[in-house]
């Protein structure tokens, strides 16, 4: 909320952007971000929208992660987190939203309008015991990817809880519609492609796109029996 530390900011977006953005021949992107919405004023996260739009970016923000932001946001504001960032032309499909864990039907119907990605941090959402709704986020218009935050940098423990917790979620809600592990493989794959505006050169192994391969080594007592 200080236009001084605004600028500062957005000098530093603009100073890592120019060093970096495309550096290492492509496999470097840089996309700005405002943290959390309750230390965001309007003109930061219109600078932020700003500057993604201005080179074809996409940005991101943590929303809805604890109830205490929402509490937060509801007395100081008026409004629910993703109201306020929709207010101030923030939601759209250039951004991906990080957790979305306290998330209520008419947050969930805004963001899928608005068709914002959700980035799915399976790991931080199950040590905080709460289970996102993201089938209903998916339903409602949402691109869904898979991200590990700070509590793992394992992809594949942080596809294994989604796939659990999704599964508990789905039986109180969705009964009868149980998602598979193809089904979280996509969400890693294809939707952290498309959370990072790469899906048209990564996500699945195709002829002309780029990948990296991952040879997992299935003789591990852990792995087995497999079938």
């Amino acid at each position: 909320f200080s236009p001084k530390l605004r600028d500062e900011g957005m000098q530093r977006i603009n100073d890592l952007f120019t060093r970096w953005h495309g550096a290492n021949q492509g496999r470097i992107t840089v996309f700005p971000a405002a943290a959390l919405a309750e230390t965001s004023s309007p003109e930061l996260l219109q600078a932020v929208h700003a500057f993604a739009e201005k080179h074809d970016l996409g940005y991101t923000i943590h929303l809805s992660q604890s109830r205490a932001e929402v509490d937060f946001m509801v007395r100081h504001h008026g409004v629910r987190p993703p109201a306020f960032l929709d207010k101030h032309g923030f939601l759209g499909p250039r951004l991906f939203a990080a957790h979305c864990e306290y998330v209520d039907p008419g947050d969930i119907a805004l963001l899928g309008r608005s068709r914002t990605i959700v980035s799915h941090q399976a790991g931080m959402a199950a040590n905080r015991g709460v289970i996102p709704p993201i089938h209903a986020l998916r339903a409602a218009g949402c691109a869904i990817a898979n991200g590990t935050d700070n509590n793992t940098n394992d992809l594949f423990e942080v596809m294994r809880i989604a796939l659990l917790t999704e599964r508990i979620r789905r039986d109180d809600a969705f009964p009868g519609v149980q998602p598979q592990p193809e089904d979280i493989l996509a969400d890693a794959t294809q939707g952290g492609a498309r959370a990072v505006r790469q899906g048209q050169m990564l996500g699945v192994l195709e002829v002309g796109k780029k990948a990296d391969l991952l040879v997992v080594d299935t003789r591990r007592a852990h792995l087995v029996p497999a079938g």
